[in-house]
Order: structure tokens, then C-alpha cells, then sequence
């Protein structure tokens, strides 16, 4: 049953990622600030909850660029943030 709905919850983390655009990504951590660009030091966009989905753009050193929105524009995350589902 927990193999059903683990495969379940990939299948709809790959669509929200067809959706946004870029590899599917989920928030692996209790929560998790997004910014403008990629330093503790920007500005925080939005904070999102684990199992969040996300869709990678761009990885820069230990930022990803994500989309989490299809009307919002991208965001940074830190890497240690997210995992592959």
C-alpha cells in the first residue's frame, strides 16, 4: 500500500514539474525560505513546507533556481532544502 502511494505522489510531483517547467524537486526540510536570488543575504520571496514541489531551473554552487508557481517568477533555494522524489 505505501509503494502505491509513493508512486502516486512521484507521478504527481513529475506533473507539477511539466507544469512549472524543469526536474521535479520536493522541500526536504520543516520549512524552507525561498529568495531572489542565491545568498542568505537576499530578500525572502515565500517560505514553503515540506513536501513542497518544486521545479529545478538552474543550480548555482549550492543554490537551485526553482519554479513553485506557474504565475510567480522563479526563486532560489539552497540545495540542502530540497530532494529528488
Amino acid at each position: 500500500f505505501q509503494l502505491l502511494i509513493d508512486k502516486q505522489a512521484e507521478e504527481v510531483v513529475e506533473e507539477v514539474a511539466d507544469t512549472l517547467g524543469g526536474k521535479a524537486l520536493l522541500i526536504n526540510a520543516s520549512r524552507a525560505n525561498l529568495r531572489s536570488s542565491p545568498s542568505t543575504q537576499s530578500t525572502v520571496v515565500v517560505t514553503l513546507l515540506r513536501g513542497a514541489k518544486l521545479g529545478e531551473l538552474e543550480r548555482q554552487t549550492d543554490w537551485v533556481k526553482v519554479t513553485y508557481a506557474a504565475d510567480k517568477p522563479p526563486a532560489w533555494i539552497h540545495a540542502s532544502l530540497v530532494k529528488t522524489p
